[in-house]
């Protein structure tokens, strides 16, 4: 969400969100979900429930989701969030699910988009043409067939007049 020239990213589950810098750097905003990740593990176990094959109770690999009735005491649906202003460096967000990031790095991924970007491609078609190369398996480093699904956001649209004004946004 963004509101007031505030990025907020909130999750549950396996999906990444990544801020991409104007000069290409980039940083991860969240972390998955997972039983593995230390303070998943404890809490699932704080609940009487056990972590093997990095999956809760040898089933499911995600500690955060909706819906999983049978596990909601180990699984809950409450989420991170991260909340930054938007600064005149920012230029885009990406959301990509599991099957996105599990399948390219994340600098695989920022590198693409900016080739894609300099042909002039648009966002959406940025997006498309990255998970039909997942889907094909061009380029993957590792394949994962779980849910692929990639959005990428400029940012650049988000800072008001005041914003792009501000001391703190000039370049």
């Amino acid at each position: 969400m963004v509101l007031n020239g505030r990025l907020t990213v909130a999750n549950i589950g396996d999906s990444i969100a990544t801020l991409v810098k104007k000069d290409g750097s980039w940083v991860q905003l969240n972390s998955e979900h997972t039983p593995n990740r230390q303070d998943e593990r404890m809490r699932i176990e704080n609940a009487n429930g056990s972590v093997f094959h990095n999956r809760i109770n040898g089933e499911l690999s995600v500690s955060r989701a909706f819906g999983d009735y049978e596990m909601k005491d180990l699984v809950i649906s409450e989420p991170e969030s991260r909340s930054m202003p938007i600064t005149y460096d920012d230029d885009l967000l990406i959301l990509a699910s599991d099957g996105i990031h599990r399948s390219y790095t994340q600098d695989y991924i920022v590198r693409r988009i900016n080739e894609l970007r300099r042909r002039h491609m648009s966002l959406g078609n940025i997006s498309e043409k990255i998970v039909e190369e997942c889907l094909r398996l061009e380029g993957v480093s590792k394949p994962c067939y779980d849910n692929v699904t990639l959005i990428i956001v400029s940012l650049a649209a988000y800072l008001t007049d005041y914003e792009r004004r501000s001391p703190l946004n000039t370049p």
